[in-house]
């Protein structure tokens, strides 16, 4: 008895363990990035999802506003958004419950709303909008971007942070893992980097050091007619680098005839 009893319960955690923390349809669809924005600017707004079917909305509303294309022969869940004002419908893949596309519409007029360049909401991620998706031990190189598909989407490169960022997961300073095996020089006082090692589109140091030139240092080679004012120095480029300015020479002739005086 006390065995079978034993039996049920473990049934029963592995059942709730399996089934219990997998997400509906409705749960999903409000976590979406755009569905959460959209609720973020309607509050008021209540969320209906339903598998999709032409009776409700006909498939021609879908190809005619949606820049995406849509295969009917798949199946997919619609999601209603509504308030007093608006409907915002959106469509998404029902295996992984993709957002596809969302139409906003007037309740009133059923007018649609026009959106940034298009009549349509569409998935914004990362390789979409150009960006690039930093690891957790890098810092953008320009500002963090907003899209669906994840918060570490970068308009810039990604570098290894130095110091901890507001995205950093440790206090500590996170060591440059990603540039290991990476080969990089430290140029010295005369030299100057002239090429980048970049691996997975982080500068990780110089690839390639070259001696400085005269006038990498400020100076200039004079020409023939001028002199230098300031110090001469040899160089790896030249030898006269003058480190100064330089000036051109005036040269002014004096009669050196003797001068015949009427007696």
């Amino acid at each position: 008895m006390a065995r079978n009893i034993l039996t049920i319960f473990i049934a029963l955690v592995t059942f709730s363990i399996l089934f219990g923390c997998v997400a509906t349809p409705q749960q999903m669809v409000e976590s979406n990035g755009i569905i959460k924005d959209y609720l973020y600017e309607h509050p008021n707004s209540k969320v209906t999802v339903a598998p999709y079917s032409e009776k409700i909305v006909v498939k021609s509303f879908w190809t005619d506003n949606c820049k995406n294309s849509i295969n009917f022969d798949r199946n997919y869940y619609l999601a209603e958004v509504e308030d007093s004002n608006l409907t915002l419908r959106a469509l998404f893949e029902k295996s992984q419950m993709i957002f596809i596309c969302g139409v906003i519409t007037d309740t009133s007029t059923n007018e649609i709303i026009p959106q940034t360049n298009s009549n349509t909401l569409q998935q914004k991620t990362c390789s979409s909008e150009g960006g690039l998706i930093c690891d957790l031990n890098q810092k953008c190189a320009g500002n963090w971007m907003k899209v669906t598909d994840t918060d570490r989407c970068c308009d810039n490169l990604c570098k290894v942070g130095l110091t901890v960022d507001s995205k950093d997961t440790t206090p500590e300073v996170i060591e440059k893992a990603i540039c290991e095996g990476v080969p990089f020089l430290d140029c010295n006082s005369n030299q100057k980097c002239t090429s980048i090692a970049i691996d997975r589109n982080v500068e990780c140091g110089c690839a390639k050091c070259e001696e400085k030139i005269c006038t990498d240092y400020g100076g200039l080679v004079c020409p023939r007619d001028t002199n230098c004012y300031g110090n001469i120095t040899s160089m790896p480029d030249t030898q006269n680098c003058c480190l100064g300015v330089c000036y051109k020479v005036e040269v002014t002739m004096t009669d050196t005839n003797d001068t015949n005086t009427t007696q």
